[in-house]
């Protein structure tokens, strides 16, 4: 047996080449690494040990190369301490599909398990002992086992880009941490440090990784709210609606003050791959964004580079600019609610010079805002022309692209980005899913929210998507209810499906209170995205309370490692706790409490947010009871 100790994780490490981590309340057990060719598990082979005080190496030779298992001791930029895990590797030749991991088969006993996607809406966060569920995350994650826990941290920017896997069940299984080359020049492999630290502040280690891996520290952080077309309009979206929209905001005394942006979303374009306007917008877009500029706001406009619907010039004629199948052909990659497209190759020069031209026309027609949507979805592609490039600098390639493009003109949104891309390029990027005023989803998204907190205003600002409150509680809307984006997938032998009947609001007032006290406390981007002429009396003072509330810190999820989507929130505001979110997420009425006394809150009464009555707090402890899905967001 092999060991040393740092950070208070014991690392130990088997003649057979198995090794653990142990720490207080914790251990990870059975890890060992191996390999997989064409989806093929290659035979194990020996190791060689060799050990120092704070170090321990295994090397073997496999049929593919030679390879590092490199154990030891390392400390944080803020000083933190604990062990980290690196393979380095040299292949014998290129690979076609080849997967390494740097441990497999570990197992462990947790209550919780929580990880960061690879890009927006793969957040996961799971209570232990549940029915089994195989997951896939990134960057970082945290095991924890009743108040004990390991944070697994990875270099945001390396090129072998190691994804967490496992199977969470009664306890963590399969527990692999692994890499893959598909098609790519390569025969070097580095995975960097992947760091873990134990101890009870789980939430501050995945702080410190984020400050650590930012490019540009201290990102300038962006103040300005908008209102973005997409949630309720989809691709119906017109200049004519635009423009209702943007004067009914600036001539609201409220929205006027803080809505500084607006965004036209998908549909204003002919079609994926040509970045012209279609009939709905027949004044053409320099004349919309010279409009929305006189009324005071800065416009803004979704692109998505690299998609290239089959009838755009580009799909039909310059077939060198798409990336390719396995067998070498452009491929029909992309299919998002059954429209389909193939994609740009940012490898191609070509293909970089087409997105640096888009952006820098729209941005001299005085677009100062771009959302950049699909970068993630472009890996879909099994071949890009450009073999020596890592896909893991795919969509950097294109946010840069598009980055060189706007010149500083502009202010760039990452949406369906790659966190991996870094933060160099991107002022703002999208952490969940696409939200909409349904109270599913406001659910689903709340886990992105929190998983991802970390990484708000530190390697960019978090856009937990739109504030969106309408529903029959909050709007006068005789359309609230017609489009139905879901019957695209009708097919014509189907029987009657409930789920195509879907529609995109169905948010009492209490749950659209939960939605946009979300947002508060993300602390990132607002948007509104309703159709603001038909939101009523309530709708409105909803959205008017949220745009006034002074923007706090990014909240802190008291429950984060003990619940699926936390309940319990503080917030700081100008440096002192001054908001707390407790929200019912079940359907049964709930009570539900905060210890503020143990945060050092002295107040004794707090004021309801939403209703403007007055709370006791006795003994330092907030406490409600809740009616099934609502909140109570208290000031203080």
């Amino acid at each position: 047996m092999y060991q040393f100790t740092n950070g208070g994780i014991s690392v130990q490490v088997a003649e057979d080449g198995h090794f653990q981590f142990v720490a207080d309340g914790i251990s990870l057990s059975n890890c060992l690494p191996s390999f997989a060719m064409e989806g093929e598990v290659l035979p194990g082979c020996k190791w060689e040990i060799t050990a120092g005080a704070s170090q321990i190496i295994l090397k073997n030779t496999n049929l593919i190369g030679r390879w590092e298992i490199i154990l030891g001791a390392v400390r944080n930029a803020a000083g933190r301490d604990g062990v980290s895990l690196r393979m380095k590797g040299t292949l014998n030749g290129p690979v076609h599909d080849l997967e390494y991991s740097l441990l497999s088969g570990a197992t462990a006993e947790l209550t919780h398990f929580q990880g960061q996607g690879q890009r927006m809406g793969d957040a996961r966060s799971m209570l232990l002992p549940q029915k089994e569920q195989n997951f896939t995350v990134w960057y970082t994650c945290v095991l924890t086992n009743s108040g004990h826990h390991f944070v697994f941290t990875a270099p945001l920017r390396s090129t072998s880009l190691p994804a967490y896997k496992g199977t969470a069940g009664n306890a963590l299984s399969n527990f692999a941490i692994t890499g893959t080359l598909h098609n790519v020049s390569t025969t070097e492999i580095d995975t960097g440090d992947i760091c873990i630290f134990t101890g009870d502040a789980p939430q501050q280690a995945l702080e410190e990784w984020a400050e650590e891996n930012a490019t540009i520290k201290n990102p300038p952080i962006c103040r300005e709210y908008g209102w973005n077309s997409w949630d309720y309009y989809l691709w119906t979206i017109t200049e004519e609606e635009v423009l209702e929209n943007a004067r009914f905001i600036a001539n609201d005394p409220i929205l006027s003050q803080k809505i500084k942006r607006i965004i036209i979303d998908d549909g204003w374009q002919y079609c994926y791959g040509e970045w012209d306007p279609n009939p709905y917008f027949p004044h053409g877009m320099k004349y919309l964004a010279d409009q929305i500029t006189a009324l005071g706001f800065e416009p803004g406009l979704w692109i998505a580079p690299t998609l290239m619907e089959p009838h755009c010039h580009i799909a039909l004629r310059d077939y060198d600019m798409l990336a390719l199948s396995e067998g070498g052909q452009p491929t029909l990659a992309f299919n998002c609610m059954e429209r389909q497209a193939f994609f740009l190759d940012p490898t191609v020069p070509k293909a970089q010079e087409f997105i640096r031209k888009t952006f820098d026309k729209y941005a001299e027609m005085g677009f100062k805002y771009f959302k950049l949507d699909f970068m993630g979805t472009t890996l879909k592609a099994r071949r890009f022309h450009d073999e020596s490039i890592p896909r893991s600098e795919i969509p950097r390639l294109i946010v840069k692209a598009a980055y060189e493009g706007v010149k500083g003109r502009a202010k760039i949104l990452g949406c369906n980005y790659i966190f991996g891309g870094g933060n160099e390029f991107v002022n703002d990027v999208r952490i969940s899913s696409d939200i909409h005023a349904r109270w599913d989803s406001v659910v689903d998204n709340a886990i992105a929210t929190a998983v991802n907190a970390h990484t708000n205003n530190r390697l960019w600002r978090n856009d937990p998507d739109f504030a969106v409150i309408r529903g029959r509680d909050t709007s006068e809307d005789p359309e609230l209810l017609l489009l139905k984006c879901n019957l695209v997938y009708t097919r014509p032998e189907d029987k009657y499906v409930p789920i195509y009947d879907y529609v995109l609001s169905d948010l009492s007032l209490a749950q659209a209170e939960v939605s946009v006290s979300l947002v508060l406390m993300a602390a990132g981007a607002i948007n509104l995205s309703d159709k603001m002429t038909r939101l009523n009396a309530k709708g409105l003072d909803i959205l008017h309370r949220l745009v006034s509330a002074p923007l706090g810190e990014t909240a802190i999820a008291l429950d984060q490692f003990e619940s699926i989507r936390p309940a319990l929130w503080l917030q700081k505001v100008d440096g002192r706790f001054a908001r707390a979110l407790l929200i019912n997420w079940t359907d049964q009425e709930q009570e539900l409490q905060i210890d503020l006394a143990k945060h050092g809150i002295t107040a004794t009464t707090a004021k309801d947010f939403w209703h403007d009555t007055t709370i006791d707090i006795s003994q330092g402890i907030l406490k409600a009871t809740l009616p099934p899905t609502s909140c109570l967001l208290a000031t203080f």
